[in-house]
């Protein structure tokens, strides 16, 4: 029965002193945390083009060829890409598929009625 109350006060006086030094070592190692990820280079030197408001976009100016009065319905990401909905003046509709990487105009999808 002495050897069981030993082994419990030493087991507790275990755990009162590894939860203090967990304390210990949160403490000491706050705000020590590694530099932020930068950029990666490619994002960082890419050519930059001015747009008409004053900004400026890393992969130049590129436009989607859309026809006047169209209007961009709604934008969805998949994969990476960007999926634009347009809807043209006539009612017309498309999907338009951009890589905003690099801001290549990947392709263009017309819906059409079932035969």
């Amino acid at each position: 029965m002495r050897t069981l109350k030993i082994i419990v006060v030493v087991l507790g006086v275990l755990i009162v002193v590894s939860f203090g030094g967990l304390i210990y070592g949160i403490l000491q190692g706050r705000g020590q945390l590694g530099p932020r990820a930068k950029a990666p280079a490619a994002a960082t030197s890419a050519p930059s083009v001015p747009l008409a408001g004053g900004g400026r976009t890393p992969w130049g100016g590129r436009g989607l060829g859309l026809p006047p009065g169209a209007r961009i319905e709604r934008m969805e990401t998949a994969g990476g890409l960007v999926v634009l909905h347009v809807r043209e003046a006539g009612g017309a509709e498309r999907l338009v598929v951009v890589d905003p990487a690099n801001g290549a105009l990947l392709g263009t999808i017309t819906p059409t009625e079932p035969r």
